[in-house]
């Protein structure tokens, strides 16, 4: 099993996909169809953090920025298993997180 607790923008969603225990693709989307624009609040990374628990193993994490297709690559080695926290650098768009389980 994973868990997710995050702080998030007003009206901003989180969804995950998972073949849990190998792949996640977490979307973190900053609009909603009954809003008529973004939600422009910048969130730090410390006051963002997005909790997933992971078995153990080594991860290749990308965060990708759908809009202009930027990605910021996590390698994470040895984890003992659970909680692992992810920091985004902010979020003014919707983000997209892949883990891959090496």
């Amino acid at each position: 099993n994973y868990t997710l607790q995050s702080q998030l923008p007003a009206n901003a969603t989180v969804r995950i996909l998972a073949e849990e225990g190998r792949q996640y693709l977490v979307y973190i989307n900053n609009w909603h169809p009954g809003k008529k624009q973004r939600e422009e609040q910048i969130v730090s990374p410390s006051d963002f953090k997005l909790p997933i628990n992971l078995p153990s193993g080594n991860y290749t994490c990308n965060w990708i920025e759908p809009t202009s297709g930027l990605r910021t690559k996590t390698i994470i080695k040895n984890h003992k298993g659970g909680e692992y926290i992810f920091y985004p650098s902010g979020i003014t768009q919707d983000l997209a997180l892949m883990i891959k389980k090496d």
